[in-house]
């Protein structure tokens, strides 16, 4: 795989990263309502006496329900959103990690790019010919070249570590 397609599938991975972020943030923000909601009724239940009836809507109908009963459906339902925000919490830790890892490799793209060292370098690399390398004017293009040869000269220390990491045959 060409060091442009790396450079591209790695972009093309943060976004897709990023999505899911997005997607698992909203499903965690519905989780907390949840709770809040839940404990709410929590509450309300402990300050009933036992006289006190209690209902349940089932579609646009209430029915009548057990408060032992009711009780123990809203602590069965605290327990199983209180284990899905467990989950969903790790989920984020990973995605987010697996992200900042990407945001990185994007990062030195964005860097390789700007300073007008990746370009030269994909020319002379992909080309593989020395007459079409010779003809590149670009010094990024020489050092990049020095560089993947070993002989990294008067590259500077940031642009040689972002050329390794995308180039693992360099190093």
């Amino acid at each position: 795989m060409s060091l442009e397609a790396r450079l591209q599938a790695a972009s093309n991975e943060y976004q897709e990263l990023q999505a899911e972020l997005s997607k698992t943030v909203e499903v965690r923000q519905r989780l907390d309502a949840q709770l809040s909601e839940n404990e709410l009724v929590k509450k309300e239940f402990a300050s009933l006496t036992p006289n006190n009836t209690v209902y349940k809507m089932v579609g646009p109908v209430l029915v009548k329900q057990e408060q032992q009963e009711a009780k123990s459906n809203v602590d069965t339902r605290l327990d199983f959103i209180r284990s899905e925000i467990t989950r969903i919490e790790a989920n984020l830790k990973d995605i987010g990690e697996k992200s900042e890892k990407k945001k990185g490799e994007v990062r030195v793209r964005d860097y390789l790019t700007d300073a007008k060292i990746l370009k030269p370098y994909i020319d002379c690399r992909d080309a593989n010919d020395a007459a079409v390398a010779a003809t590149v004017s670009s010094r990024s293009c020489v050092v990049a070249s020095e560089c993947i040869q070993g002989l990294c000269g008067d590259l500077p220390m940031a642009e040689h570590i972002a050329l390794h990491q995308f180039m693992p045959e360099a190093v």
